[in-house]
């Protein structure tokens, strides 16, 4: 593997400037840094990215939790599962 300026673009991209609504950014923020912290120091450095100074045990909670909510807020609107309304003929 090697870091290609095409990578550090996508880098640059995705983790420091990503075109997301302000509401998401902390939750993106927090599965970001999770992500880092589970690449191995040799695919870091080359594309810039700094050690997270978080134990395995956290970075495994801030990953589900920054799951959590974005599933919880990508869910489609609550729709009824009762009995279906029948539709005129």
């Amino acid at each position: 593997l090697t870091a290609t300026d095409h990578a550090r673009d996508a880098v640059s991209y995705l983790i420091w400037h990503p075109e997301l609504p302000a509401a998401v950014k902390p939750a993106y923020g927090v599965l970001v840094t999770a992500a880092i912290a589970l690449m191995p120091g040799w695919t870091r450095r080359p594309l810039r990215l700094p050690a997270v100074p978080l134990p395995p045990l956290a970075v495994r909670g801030l990953g589900h939790a920054a799951t959590r909510t974005i599933r919880w807020a990508m869910r489609p609107a609550d729709v009824s599962v009762s009995s279906p309304t029948p539709h005129p003929a």
